[in-house]
């Protein structure tokens, strides 16, 4: 029997090589023309969610929650196909006038879920949609963002 496993362009690799690749590099040198989900973003129409992510500078993980999940952030990116509307929503009016001082302590407390942060992954539009990408409480990705404020940190306007 053959130690080797050749390859869709006619090259040949040895099997412990081949396992050592991760799925997704095993199937694009197996089959290379499968079909891809286009995606739709801000930038135009990408036949593959791995150009789209470059083209953006991001990960294709990234991406792909953002495709996947339907927020006012992530209106710009979606499926070719997938429908993403959502309902009007009042305006959030963000006014620290007339307020004691607790009162206007925590409305800027408030207004720091909606400052966009960078993490290892990409940027983000608020801490609440980091750490729904990430699987956290918004309490976890806070603590994060001070234990490594180089990875993850708020960006200011």
């Amino acid at each position: 029997m053959s130690d080797m496993i050749k390859l869709a362009n006619g090259s040949e690799v040895s099997v412990d090589v081949f396992y050592s690749w991760d799925t997704r590099k095993q199937n694009t040198n197996l089959c290379p023309n499968a079909p891809q989900r286009a995606v739709i973003t801000p930038l135009g129409r990408f036949n593959s969610l791995i150009a789209a992510a470059n083209a953006h500078g991001i990960s294709p993980e990234l991406l792909g929650y953002r495709c996947k999940t339907l927020t006012k952030s992530n209106l710009g990116y979606y499926y070719e196909g997938q429908n993403k509307v959502l309902p009007p929503k009042k305006p959030r009016v963000s006014s620290f006038k007339g307020r004691s001082h607790k009162a206007e302590s925590r409305a800027k407390q408030s207004d720091a879920k909606y400052r966009p942060i960078m993490t290892p992954y990409g940027f983000f539009f608020n801490q609440s949609e980091a750490a729904q990408f990430f699987k956290i409480g918004r309490c976890s990705m806070s603590a994060r963002m001070r234990r490594s404020p180089d990875l993850y940190y708020l960006i200011k306007d």
